[in-house]
């Protein structure tokens, strides 16, 4: 312990004169964006709010209001999960964090906007006709 102790001096100082930052490297050859990425990133939001959708089908909750708000939280959960961390760790931008979770909360807003129509009942009643 005392080793990194007495490192830890020497660390900051290296941080503050030398620069940082993380790198994606792509070898010569890379191609534009393609097809198949937009198709996996329509993908995945369709499973992000099937899922949405799925959490919502197992409240109990009665109003429009209360169902959208319910989606709306699970989509700042998920945007905030991986993006705040991102920028408290890595670095990313402010600019960049704000857009994405911007973006990712609109989506689920929208999301919570049809989900909630379509569950119009809280679980309890559907299953109380059922049986």
């Amino acid at each position: 312990m005392k080793d990194v102790n007495a490192a830890m001096p020497q660390y900051v100082k290296k941080l503050a004169s030398n620069p940082q930052g993380l790198l994606l490297y792509r070898p010569p050859g890379g191609k534009g964006m393609e097809p198949r990425q937009l198709l996996t990133e329509f993908a995945t939001e369709v499973v992000e709010a099937l899922l949405a959708a799925w959490l919502l089908s197992r409240t109990r909750l009665a109003s429009y209001a209360a169902r959208v708000g319910f989606v709306f939280v699970v989509g700042l959960t998920a945007a905030i999960t991986t993006n705040i961390p991102y920028w408290n760790w890595y670095g990313f931008p402010g600019s960049y964090t704000v857009a994405y979770v911007g973006m990712q909360i609109v989506a689920f807003l929208a999301a919570g906007l049809v989900a909630a129509a379509v569950l119009k009942r809280p679980m309890s009643e559907a299953m109380a006709e059922w049986r």
